[in-house]
């Protein structure tokens, strides 16, 4: 399965590979996020991010410093 995101941040498009879920295995996602985004001020700390979280799934948010993994957890903890 692959995503196609309209802006790479230099004006072009770039295609990420997904994983495909199997449904009938895993059930129904427990958490869905769909197109999150974070800003301070005119800083985009997360800019659509998307995802789904199922029941037993090991789950992690990988990044450099400043990525906006807090900022990310912070939101679905409604903080």
């Amino acid at each position: 399965m692959q995503l196609t995101v309209e802006e790479d941040g230099l004006g072009g498009t770039k295609t990420i590979p997904m994983e495909k879920v199997n449904e009938s295995l895993l059930g129904a996602p427990t958490v869905v996020v769909n197109k999150l985004r974070k800003t301070f001020g005119p800083q985009v700390s997360v800019n659509d991010l998307s995802f789904s979280m199922y029941e037993n799934q090991i789950f992690a948010l990988l990044g450099h410093n400043g990525a906006g993994k807090v900022s990310t957890l912070l939101q679905l903890s409604q903080y």
